[in-house]
Order: C-alpha cells, then structure tokens, then sequence
C-alpha cells in the first residue's frame, strides 16, 4: 500500500482529483471486475470468429454483429464503471427512474407492437431495438432490496412485505403477457433469494412450494410455445436423446466434434446450422471453436465471480446492501445457468442470453447497469483498507 499513499500524497501536493480516483480504484473489487472483462474478451473473440460466417448467412457485411457488439460491450462496461462511482443511497433513487422508464416502454409494447415470433419484447426505433424488460430485473431488484431492509428494521414488518410483493406482481403479469418467461423467471428467483435472506416463515414457504407447479402448469396451457418446447424436452428425454434436426441436437453434436481443444477460431458449423449462435447457443461456438476447456473455463469464471461476491457480501451489515447484492448476483449466475442448462439439454430451450459474451444490445446494457451496481454495492470503505493497512 506504498504506492498507495504516494499517489495519494502527490494528488493532494498538485490539486488534482487523482487521490479519489485512486482510492475508488482500490476499494472496487478488481478481482470481480477482471474476471468480467475476461469473459467479455472470450465473447468478443468469439462473436469476430462467427460474424464473417454470419454476414455471408444474413447477406450483411462480415463483421457488422462483432461490430455492434463491440460497441454496445464497450459502452456497457463505461456505464459500469460509471455507476460503481455513486453512493449506495443514489442507485434506489436512479432504480426508481429506469423501472418506471421499463415499465412505460412495456405498455406501449403491448399496445402497438406487432408480435415477432409469436412475443412483444421490442420497442423499435428504425435503426435500433430495445427491450425494456432487460432493464427490469436490476431496478426490480433494488427497489425491492430497499423495501425489504425496511421489513427487517421497522415493526410493522408485513406491510414493507406487501409493498415488496405488490411491487413484484404488476411487473410479473407485465412479463407474462409479452410473454418473457425467461425475465419473469430471473425477478422471480432475484425475489426468492433476497426473501429468503431476510427469512422466510414456513408458511410462505409453504406458498412457494404451491404456486411454482400452478404457475409452470398455468404457462403450459396458456402459452402454446411453452407447451410445444417442454413436449419435445419430456419426449426426447424419454427417447434418451433428442431428435436428429433439433437446435439442442445439433449444438450437442458441434460440441462433440469441438473436442478439447477446438476446430479454431471461424472454423465450425455452429454459425451455419444453428438459428442463434451469437446469443442463444453461444456456448456451442465456444465448445467447437475454441473446445471444451474453454467452455468449462467459462463456467469456472462465473463462478469465480459468484465467489468474489458472495466473500465481499460477508462482510457486509447494511441490509439493504446485502439483499440487493444477492438479487442481483442470484440473476447473473441463475441467467447463467439457464442458458448452459438449455444448451446442453438439461432443460427445455429457453432464449435467455450469456452474460457478457451473447450479442445483444439491450442484455449487454443491462449487464452493464447490473454489473456497476455490485462493484458500488460491494465497495470497500476507506476506513476499512485503513484497517487493513495497518
């Protein structure tokens, strides 16, 4: 921490603002910030080897999705590093902003929106698309951490619980009929996570235990989509495979021929035959490209990030730091999961993205709101790297 006191000592000498700068680089977790930027590096070289192949299928220029990835992955990680700079009190306040912002942006969705593969996700502007949903689920989670904290510090504990839930329920039914289950299931779990911090009484337990299976037996005879995926995942399952042709068929096989250590980068099938290779099946561009270690690499890192949080969360007292910090992390990690589950069929196909390496503007930008939220939440004080100092 030499170094430390010496550019601090400097800064101060000639009147610039790098003391604060310093002292903010130091108490961000850099391990955490690493390992992100370290997968948005793999994303990125992924997304250059299969756009070449990817203009040729769309008849647009070769490197146009790397491109507007890198841009967009560029712009999210400043917008990170942007937010780890506030003070916790202001990101409820900015949460409040971007969830009624999402909110409004929906409605209008519902109301004027032609469906695209049979959902209304997008709000288009002509030479860009936005899905409001995406922004969902970080401001969801702090402004139901903030009402939560208040369940744990004030007497009257169930009315900050209702409000939670009250909060929750427009936003889910919002979800339901665009429909977005993939969201609606990661603010779901973001809920579950940050209830089951507080504590959960046995009864509401209970009434989770109840309204899962009603809920997913809802979403099958409602939605024919869900219906017809989970079908063809129960009859390929009692097959022992699935069938020759399918997506998740086909990305098994790719990764297969993968091997260990790839056919290389631009080389494979994967951009060819599956219909998303740069967001949905990602990960079967990563096996066969570049091989099964770096795919399990991929994991290995998400959960690395899962580590490095759930460390620095431990020293955390501030209830509203420690829920938000959970929500936020269980919706990174569950997303996570979702996608490689779906991948390698261990659940039925769900078109929810990879965190910071599937193409996507409006993921990558949430990602980034996500992202700078758990570098601010889990910043260390000055105070404590004094501590440590000494």
């Amino acid at each position: 921490m030499s170094e430390y006191r010496a550019e601090k000592n400097v800064s101060s000498q000639q009147g610039y603002p790098a003391g604060a700068l310093v002292r903010w680089w130091v108490s961000i977790d850099r391990w955490l910030l690493g390992y992100v930027v370290l997968l948005a590096l793999l994303g990125l070289l992924v997304q250059f080897g299969i756009s070449p192949i990817l203009g040729k299928k769309f008849a647009i220029a070769p490197y146009a999705i790397a491109t507007k990835h890198s841009i967009i992955l560029a712009i999210s990680l400043v917008v990170a590093l942007l937010i780890a700079t506030f003070k916790h009190a202001l990101l409820a306040r900015c949460a409040v902003f971007l969830l009624l912002s999402a909110v409004v942006a929906t409605l209008v969705i519902l109301l004027t929106a032609e469906p695209y593969y049979g959902a209304r996700r997008w709000l288009s502007f002509g030479f860009f698309t936005i899905q409001p949903s995406e922004f969902m689920k970080p401001a969801f989670v702090l402004l139901a951490a903030s009402l939560l904290a208040r369940h744990l510090q004030s007497d009257r504990k169930s009315i900050w619980l209702l409000a939670t839930l009250t909060l929750y329920a427009p936003l889910a039914i919002l979800l339901f009929l665009q429909p977005d289950i993939g969201q609606l299931l990661l603010i779901t779990i973001s809920l579950f996570s940050m209830w089951f911090v507080v504590g959960m009484s046995p009864l509401a337990m209970i009434c989770w235990v109840i309204t899962m299976p009603l809920l997913a037996i809802t979403l099958y005879k409602m939605l024919p989509h869900v219906a017809e995926r989970l079908n063809a995942f129960v009859q390929a399952a009692s097959q022992s495979g699935a069938m020759p042709g399918e997506q998740v068929y086909m990305g098994l096989q790719l990764l297969r021929e993968g091997g260990l250590f790839g056919k290389g980068l631009g080389i494979g099938k994967a951009a060819y035959r599956l219909f998303d290779p740069q967001s949905d099946f990602v990960f079967v561009s990563i096996g066969e490209q570049l091989g099964v270690v770096i795919a399990l690499s991929v994991v290995l890192l998400y959960a690395s990030i899962a580590w490095r949080v759930v460390m620095r969360a431990r020293r955390i007292e501030e209830p509203f730091i420690l829920l938000a910090t959970t929500g936020l992390l269980a919706q990174v990690i569950c997303q996570a999961a979702i996608n490689i589950s779906s991948t390698l069929g261990l659940i039925p196909p769900k078109g929810t993205t990879l965190p910071w390496i599937s193409a996507g503007g409006s993921s990558l930008l949430a990602l980034g709101i996500t992202l700078g939220c758990l570098l601010c939440l889990t910043r260390s004080s000055e105070h404590a790297y004094q501590h440590k100092r000494g």
